[in-house]
């Protein structure tokens, strides 16, 4: 069959910065190295936030095999994503270690390459918004530990849409309406207080007898109503570079109305010497940078994202995630947000999830709770099992005397119940697919 990519490669050509990118470069692979054929690459197989957020990069094809860099060859996270996106173009994985500098440079060079050839500024042509014309958005990076703009939901799209992105440049996220979009970005300031912390079920089971308590737990709502986000830019008609004259509460508003423009929207917070700068990006094309912005704003406005999804104020030493869920528009938003060190102080990433990207994103929570339970249930197993090892050890022992036992047939009566439901919803759901 033909292999999509493998009629683009044109015949290595190196310039001074391409040398100096493959300069990074060790191994006896490194002859067949082209810098353009990994822009290619990364713009339409393998996208660039997931190079980033998984350290990995296309590096060339032979043939049906795609050679892939990788600064953790065990990362099996990793791995298994790569192989989900490239099955659907029939090719197979051929790992290869590299260095988190060799990522590094051909990313700031890919993000160099976006740049000089994205749309003139102030115009934003429809066309821009459409995910077939992606040129994708790119931003120097100068670090090492580089994961951000996360793409975890990319790959959940259908087959038939991955294998359309995978042609033009597949998209780390669906169409319009998915892929990696912030959990709410759509509140630039939804509530930028945290939310008064709730008293735990658990709590108010303590003071309650074995029976009530059991009762008391499958009648307690787990979840609230997800909050709103209310969005106040007024600045969406406004040259960019007002933008850098905001206050922080402000600028974080316009850029959230921004990225919740449709389809994937994306902010990449860089900090650099002097200065820094907040890169844009929709549908994987690059649509404003703000330069030269003061330090103070930068880090105002990384806080006020820290206040939103609930995160502490302190300088972060290690890469931290958070991750809250909102409402915008009457629809289900996830706003990933990514803080990182560098040299020179905190950046950040913002990604919005909805659509396919959120659904995929919920099958992975699911599946995670799935684990815990099953967990928790061996673990009440092997207490059900202790208990009655010591009850027939025991020569006093009488049911009457054990109050946990009623409280415990409730409960496992109700779990029960609930598993029923969700055998009978999920049935419902599989009759709709």
């Amino acid at each position: 069959m033909a292999f999509p990519l493998s009629d683009r490669i044109e015949p290595k050509r190196v310039n001074s910065v391409y040398q100096s990118v493959l300069d990074q470069f060790k191994g006896d692979w490194v002859e067949q190295l082209n810098v353009e054929q990994m822009f290619i690459l990364i713009d339409g197989v393998l996208p660039f936030e997931a190079c980033l957020y998984y350290q990995v990069l296309p590096l060339f094809l032979e043939g049906s095999h795609l050679n892939l860099g990788m600064v953790s060859p065990e990362d099996t996270a990793a791995s298994d994503y790569v192989r989900r996106i490239i099955s659907y173009l029939n090719y197979t994985l051929v790992p290869r270690r590299i260095s988190s500098e060799a990522l590094q440079a051909v990313l700031s060079a890919h993000l160099n390459h976006a740049g000089s050839h994205r749309p003139q500024a102030g115009r934003t042509p429809s066309h821009r918004f459409n995910r077939g014309s992606r040129s994708r958005s790119k931003q120097p990076i100068d670090r090492n530990t580089q994961p951000t703009l996360v793409v975890d939901s990319p790959e959940r799209l259908s087959s038939t849409e991955m294998h359309d992105r995978a042609r033009p440049q597949i998209d780390s996220s669906p169409p319009p309406e998915i892929p990696f979009v912030p959990p709410q970005d759509t509140a630039a300031q939804p509530s930028l207080q945290p939310e008064p912390a709730q008293p735990k079920p658990q709590d108010t089971l303590l003071a309650l007898p074995e029976q009530a308590a059991a009762q008391a737990l499958a009648s307690t709502p787990l979840f609230n109503p997800l909050p709103v986000l209310d969005i106040q830019a007024r600045y969406l008609s406004s040259p960019i570079e007002i933008l850098a004259t905001l206050q922080p509460k402000e600028l974080l508003q316009e850029l959230l109305g921004r990225i919740l423009f449709g389809g994937i929207g994306r902010l990449y917070f860089e900090r650099q010497q002097q200065h820094g700068r907040v890169l844009w990006s929709q549908d994987g094309v690059l649509q404003s940078v703000i330069d030269k912005l003061d330090i103070t704003t930068l880090q105002g406005v990384i806080n006020e994202l820290k206040r939103m999804t609930q995160m502490p104020l302190i300088a972060v030493e290690k890469p931290r995630q958070s991750e809250i869920e909102r409402l915008y528009q009457q629809t289900r938003l996830l706003l990933r947000f990514r803080v990182m060190p560098t040299a020179h102080g905190e950046e950040a990433t913002l990604q919005v999830l909805r659509g396919a990207a959120l659904k995929f994103y919920q099958q992975q929570q699911l599946a995670n709770l799935g684990r815990d339970a099953l967990s928790i249930a061996k673990q009440l197993q092997l207490k059900v099992n202790e208990i009655r090892d010591r009850a027939r050890t025991s020569s006093s022992f009488s049911a009457e005397r054990l109050e946990a036992l009623p409280a415990l047939n409730q409960l496992l009566r109700y779990i029960e119940e609930e598993l029923e439901q969700l055998q009978v919803e999920k049935g419902t759901d599989d009759s709709k697919a």
